[in-house]
């Protein structure tokens, strides 16, 4: 009985750990796709002025 509960333990672990790092990827895209988009405009003009 002993194992079966370790296991289960251990599989909550790598369950939990994997949630963990889908949360932490995402907001590191948005934020990446944000500062993209925001810094278009600028990249833009700047193509004209040289």
């Amino acid at each position: 009985m002993r194992i079966q509960e370790t296991d289960r333990v251990l599989k909550d672990a790598r369950i939990a750990r994997k949630q963990t790092a889908q949360q932490v990827q995402h907001p590191g895209f948005l934020d990446r796709a944000w500062k993209f988009v925001s810094e278009l405009p600028g990249k833009v003009t700047g193509m004209f002025k040289h």
